[in-house]
């Protein structure tokens, strides 16, 4: 059987490192995720390096230090699922609603890999603001927040 590769989103780093389960707290994750990094499960659009970039702190290191393991260039065919969604669930006028910053093409990059990638994220959305999650659920992709995500792996604390 061939093991899930994820797609992670900029909070989903985020929820890891900064708010819920640093190094300092589960060491043992962060050697889990590298794991999973070094055997090409872990992925995310530039983008998100981007996104993380902006904070600049021991996050932003650790992603800059496996910056080409992660972080995958948004090809022409990521671009292309990305522009439907951006057009659908977008809402420029209004930033916090919706998709915004990398969050098209996270799960661009899960919808056109063979088998689809799941998408890792912390957002919840609904029909009047979809969110990540919300969009993957219309368009048949899988998404777990972060838990989820290392349950999947079967990883126990």
């Amino acid at each position: 059987m061939t093991k899930p590769i994820y797609s992670f989103d900029t909070n989903a780093f985020i929820d890891w490192w900064v708010r819920y389960y640093p190094p300092t707290l589960l060491p043992t994750l962060k050697t889990n995720i590298e794991t999973l990094v070094a055997e090409g499960r872990i992925k995310a659009s530039r983008y998100v390096f981007t996104e993380l970039e902006q904070g600049g702190d021991e996050l932003y290191k650790w992603a800059k230090s496996l910056k080409d393991d992660i972080f995958v260039e948004d090809d022409e065919k990521v671009q292309a699922l990305a522009k439907p969604l951006i057009a659908k669930y977008a809402f420029p006028d209004q930033p916090k609603r919706g998709l915004g910053g990398a969050d098209p093409f996270v799960v661009a990059h899960a919808q056109c890999s063979n088998p689809a990638w799941i998408v890792v994220s912390g957002e919840k959305g609904n029909a009047h603001n979809p969110k990540i999650d919300f969009v993957c659920n219309q368009i048949g992709v899988a998404c777990f927040n972060f838990r989820q995500f290392w349950q999947n792996e079967g990883w126990k604390f």
